[in-house]
């Protein structure tokens, strides 16, 4: 996540006009917390609230349930090494690593308060945090081939080439578990200033279909995770995203 001063308070202005103020209230301390610790570049829950259960505001729940989901895919599939590439503040690191049994973590970002503040507070035996750009995440990894990589929030901020060149490092076999804005038209000039690209579904899905298999909507496993979010709330967070990539 990284918001600009101005995307803030295009969200606080949407929220006073469509929400009740203990939404909005809601909201607002989402949204300084995250300011707080990270200046708005990654997400961070209240320590001891990391289920999307304990929330009411979008930001939150759209977070956290995604690595709830995350997990129960990673615990069909067996993994046994997983990156999370842009880990930020490191809840989801730490969520997958006590969720699977003793699987090797590896949480990757370039961003040097988000480690600090995955090393103090989301730290494990099994885990391995590492500052490193993800354009190149070759170069930090030296384990060997991951059988998953999660990112979430990531690619929009990439060159296409830089993280379709991840799936080169998958094991055969292996799986990208992975969600980004999706929009009606690929744009190379999105709104967000922090964006590199914004994807239409179909232009994605063609990308990774050239290099493997890929499931979204309606055909993801694991799919009542998201549903429940979506029966809870009356809405559809999740209608098409996010999506895996399975390396043939």
């Amino acid at each position: 996540m990284n918001l600009a001063p101005a995307h803030v308070a295009a969200k606080i202005r949407r929220d006073l006009i469509e929400r009740s103020p203990r939404a909005l209230l809601r909201y607002a301390t989402t949204v300084l917390r995250t300011y707080a610790v990270s200046r708005g570049e990654f997400y961070v829950p209240p320590l001891g609230k990391e289920d999307w259960r304990c929330h009411a505001d979008a930001q939150s729940i759209l977070h956290l349930v995604r690595y709830e989901w995350a997990c129960a895919v990673l615990a069909a599939e067996g993994a046994g090494t997983v990156v999370d590439a842009a880990c930020g503040c490191g809840y989801g690191t730490y969520r997958i690593a006590t969720s699977l049994r003793a699987p090797r973590v590896h949480g990757i970002d370039r961003n040097a308060r988000a480690l600090a503040y995955a090393t103090r507070h989301y730290a494990r035996e099994n885990i391995a945090y590492h500052r490193h750009d993800l354009e190149h995440l070759d170069a930090g990894l030296r384990s060997g081939a991951p059988e998953a990589i999660v990112s979430f929030d990531t690619v929009e901020h990439l060159r296409p080439e830089s993280w379709l060149a991840w799936l080169d490092l998958l094991a055969p076999g292996g799986i990208l578990i992975l969600n980004t804005p999706l929009r009606r038209e690929t744009s190379y000039r999105p709104s967000n200033p922090h964006h590199t690209i914004e994807y239409a579904a179909d232009d994605l899905v063609a990308l990774l279909s050239d290099r493997g298999d890929v499931q979204w909507g309606d055909a993801l496993p694991c799919r009542e995770v998201l549903d429940a979010v979506n029966v809870r709330f009356g809405t559809r967070f999740f209608q098409r995203s996010p999506l895996i990539f399975r390396k043939r």
